[in-house]
């Protein structure tokens, strides 16, 4: 976990310097900080896809499949929306709140990412030689979309809301679910989904100011 957050923590220095990107009028500067950012977005992503690698090395154990029949039989909220087959459960909380946090902050690198003109690429560390890998109810490191892995972020949701006490799981998810409402479709069944879910931890718990607003988006989330 202190590796993740000191990996988060880069990136508002990101940002900074990508806003800068944008309002630099001078070409040559535009191209030499353009490259420069580049590289520091990609070592971060790469550091995260190391991460992911000695997680699953050392927590091979840690995570698996559990149904949305089983959901219901544990009487969760919003199941009527809930646009996945299934969710992913974790032997112990802080696995959760680790791949959670990962998955939030690889989302914002990638978004950064894709708006930065550049052919180069990134290395993923899952191949010959690696950790070994169980099965598919985690993505590996470099795969799918970014929509895939706020897929897995809404996988995640009801186990902290579960296995959490008091509100410590609804306090865990507010950065990771505004970061998957705001990187969704707004007319898709994640989305609504995801807005229940705020709206429901933001009535239950109080707090309100989970609650998303289309106004308050950022350039990147």
């Amino acid at each position: 976990m202190d590796h993740l957050l000191d990996i988060f923590c880069d990136v508002p220095g990101l940002l900074e310097d990508f806003n800068q990107l944008r309002e630099s009028s001078i070409a040559d500067d535009r191209a030499t900080s353009s490259t420069v950012l580049t590289l520091k977005v990609r070592t971060l992503i790469q550091m995260l896809y190391n991460w992911r690698e000695n997680w699953e090395r050392d927590f091979p154990d840690a995570y698996s499949s559990v149904s949305v029949a089983r959901l219901r039989e544990l009487g969760l909220v919003q199941l009527d929306l809930y646009p996945f087959p299934t969710a992913v459960f974790f032997c112990e909380p802080v696995r959760a709140t680790e791949i959670c946090l990962y998955n939030s902050i690889l989302v914002l690198l990638h978004r950064l990412w894709k708006k930065l003109p550049s052919s180069i690429e990134i290395n993923h560390p899952f191949g010959k030689g690696s950790a070994a890998v169980k099965s598919t109810t985690l993505l590996y490191p470099g795969q799918g979309s970014i929509e895939d892995i706020v897929g897995e972020i809404c996988r995640t949701v009801y186990y902290h809301l579960l296995h959490y006490p008091g509100y410590a799981g609804s306090v865990q998810l507010m950065f990771p679910l505004q970061v998957a409402y705001r990187n969704v479709h707004p007319d898709s069944q994640e989305a609504q989904w995801l807005s229940r879910i705020i709206a429901h931890i933001a009535d239950v718990n109080g707090f309100e100011a989970v609650k998303y607003s289309s106004t308050e988006a950022t350039i990147i989330i």
